[in-house]
């Protein structure tokens, strides 16, 4: 269920977002279309549907339905709107007072110093009603998001299915401004909203991605908190079998495994154990191993390399899955260590699918000793399975966990915008942090 009314909430879609990185540079930037929002929390009014925006791209000449003016402002509501954007027919009604005005500004590749990055900016426009009543300033409480749209669509055997479109949220802000009206600049923002990186994980700035940014108003802490626990137990699990369409296919090659037969490197760790494996097979399954050994470092000259301050229990798991494509089955004893390390290793190493097999049994191990890890693996790695089970651990545990050692050392290690989605959190279930 969707924990807040639609009619709350605005989304602008941005379909083939790759070509805005390419064709937008540094520093410049496009707007979304004016839009109107209610004051506040209305659930009790009729609903309705929220305004959605799509910046699609003809199939012709796949360009973007941009304009470039004279001083570089790209403005996407100058386009000419296709069938997709009607849905902007929506208007604040009869009361003056109910609704404000709103609109985005959006650089695609970051504004000013923050290149590789979406830089993202709200600006308050004063309506006739605030003008007539000289009103010079607004308060608002916002969830800002920013995710990915999609696939529409895939490929099985040479046939297209057709399956449905789901978001995947990538950054999630919740913020509270005063847009005063007297002052030149009404807009808030953030300059490092969400990171290229994040978006195009391979580093392929060309593969096709639908974008969505969605703005909803907030009014009181409760629902500010139970908007922060978007996952439910249902929901998490269709997001894990939606997915399961998306993994690329790895054909299992367990055989091979720990196969002296052909191999030609081996891997050193500091217990002295050793692991034996085949340069092809690391290079064309993992681009972490094919600059390693193909990139010009010493380690593609060398017939033993040295693992320094990694498990060898890690590494065994890394390479069971490039080589099965499956997760190595783990003892009990010690186990949430050793996934805890592994999740690590595997993001850096840029294995997305290990990672997300592995979140899936981290989440099922979250007690009063590691939930605070768990959280902040979440925050760290932008993983919304690990902090959604971190915060509703938090929501459901408060009065075991308020006093500590492990909060007051989450606190010491966390951001302020972390902190923060913690206390919203934890005022949500009626106590306060003093």
């Amino acid at each position: 269920m969707n924990p807040h009314p639609v009619s709350n909430t605005f989304i602008w879609e941005l379909g083939s977002f790759q070509e805005y990185v390419k064709t937008i540079t540094h520093q410049n930037r496009i707007y979304s279309p004016k839009f109107w929002l209610p004051t506040c929390d209305i659930s009790d009014r009729p609903s309705a549907n929220p305004n959605i925006i799509k910046n699609n791209y003809t199939q012709s000449n796949n360009q973007p339905n941009f304009t470039i003016t004279n001083d570089n402002i790209l403005n996407a509501s100058q386009a000419t709107p296709n069938a997709s954007t009607s849905a902007l027919s929506f208007s604040p009604g009869d009361n003056p007072t109910s609704h404000n005005f709103w609109q985005f500004r959006m650089y695609p590749n970051g504004n000013v110093s923050h290149e590789n990055y979406i830089s993202l900016f709200l600006k308050a426009i004063q309506t006739p009603f605030e003008k007539l009543s000289n009103i010079t300033s607004r308060r608002q409480q916002f969830l800002l998001e920013i995710g990915k749209l999609g696939p529409t669509t895939i490929i099985s055997n040479y046939n297209i299915i057709h399956v449905p479109t789901r978001k995947q949220i990538i950054k999630q802000q919740i913020f509270e401004y005063t847009f005063e009206f007297d002052k030149e600049n009404i807009t808030c923002g953030f300059p490092k909203f969400c990171s290229l990186d994040l978006l195009f994980p391979s580093g392929d700035k060309s593969n096709e991605i639908d974008l969505f940014v969605q703005v909803t108003v907030l009014s009181d802490d409760s629902s500010r908190s139970d908007i922060l626990l978007l996952l439910d137990e249902d929901t998490i699990n269709n997001q894990q079998q939606q997915d399961e369409c998306d993994i690329e296919e790895i054909y299992d090659i367990e055989e091979y495994f720990k196969n002296e037969s052909f191999a030609d490197v081996e891997f050193l760790f500091d217990c002295g154990s050793t692991l034996k494996a085949h340069r092809i097979v690391l290079a064309t399954r993992c681009s972490y191993f094919k600059v390693m050994l193909q990139g010009g470092f010493k380690e593609a000259t060398l017939d033993v390399i040295p693992i320094r301050d990694i498990n060898y229990e890690v590494y065994h798991i890394i390479l069971f899955y490039i080589y099965t494509g499956k997760l190595k089955n783990l003892n009990e004893v010690n186990s949430y260590e050793l996934l805890r390390d592994s999740y690590k290793q595997s993001d850096l190493m840029g294995l997305i699918t290990l990672s997300g097999m592995i979140s899936k049994l981290i989440v099922k191990l979250v007690n009063d000793d590691n939930w605070h890890e768990i959280l902040s693996l979440g925050w760290q790695f932008n993983d919304l399975l690990l902090r959604t089970k971190g915060l509703k651990y938090v929501k459901e545990h408060w009065e075991i966990i308020k006093y500590s050692d492990n909060l007051r050392q989450l606190l010491d290690d966390s951001s302020v915008d972390w902190i923060e989605e913690l206390i919203l959190v934890a005022n949500g279930t009626a106590h306060m942090i003093r």
